[in-house]
């Protein structure tokens, strides 16, 4: 399929930003000063999340899905936990940078650690209500918890479609065994 390199290109260098996304919020040794990226940068990362999940996860399913095409039930649920970890990592990254507040003190928070467990809960659209988005960050909170659902929702599709595609290789499995032994006794 033409495509398919391409979306394995870009599923790899997504990945490998997850990787360096998980190292900046781990490794303290690099120093890394959020105050000195700009906020351009960081919607950058966010608005990929968006296009990696449409290029890689939704054109797939909509437009090349037929007759000739089959997507690879591993590949597609691979490919949409990926855009789902890269999805809370550079909202996290957001958060770190816009700030949230916590709901019982009130005072803002930049904790590493709070920011992506608040983009997780953002993004799964639990919202404990432990933490709050600021005034700038309320409106990517928002957009987050939609994508989240919509990530839900394609992730059920795409178990749903794993294991029908299963059972009709099982069928088709056992339709041809089915035939084999026929055409065998007949002669």
């Amino acid at each position: 399929m033409p495509g398919s390199n391409s979306r394995r290109f870009l599923s790899r260098l997504t990945g490998v930003a997850c990787l360096f996304l998980v190292a900046e919020a781990l490794l303290p040794i690099w120093n890394f000063n959020l105050d000195q990226v700009r906020e351009s940068s960081i919607r950058i990362a966010v608005a990929w999340s968006f296009a990696y999940f449409v290029v890689v996860v939704l054109i797939p399913i909509v437009l090349l899905t037929g007759r000739d095409f089959r997507l690879q039930p591993t590949r597609l649920f691979n490919n949409i936990l990926l855009s789902g970890a890269y999805c809370v990592l550079a909202f996290g990254l957001l958060y770190r940078k816009l700030g949230f507040a916590s709901s019982i003190e009130g005072m803002e928070v930049r904790s590493v650690a709070d920011a992506y467990y608040f983009s997780a809960v953002t993004f799964s659209t639990l919202g404990f209500g432990d933490f709050r988005p600021m005034p700038g960050a309320r409106g990517y909170a928002a957009i987050q918890g939609i994508w989240g659902n919509v990530h839900l929702g394609v992730l059920a599709g795409a178990i749903f479609y794993a294991i029908s595609a299963n059972e009709r290789a099982r069928l088709e499995k056992a339709d041809k065994h089915g035939h084999d032994q026929r055409d065998g006794r007949d002669d």
